[in-house]
């Protein structure tokens, strides 16, 4: 009878493990997939493909 759980939890343990293997969060895609920049593309840079800053002279 002692097999039996022995054996019980060792299964238990092994589908807890296998199971929370496959949960990945989704990638975030990079900025130039969602947007595109028409005017001023010297006034953008691009930080890790997700974070933009701009930058505004005199004229702009």
């Amino acid at each position: 009878m002692a097999s039996f759980y022995l054996l019980a939890s060792i299964l238990l343990l092994i589908m807890l493990e296998l199971s929370g293997t496959g949960a990945q969060p989704p990638a975030t895609p990079p900025f130039s997939d969602e947007y595109s920049i028409t005017w001023g593309q010297d006034h953008v840079k691009f930080f890790d493909d997700r974070q933009v800053q701009l930058s505004l002279d005199n004229s702009s």
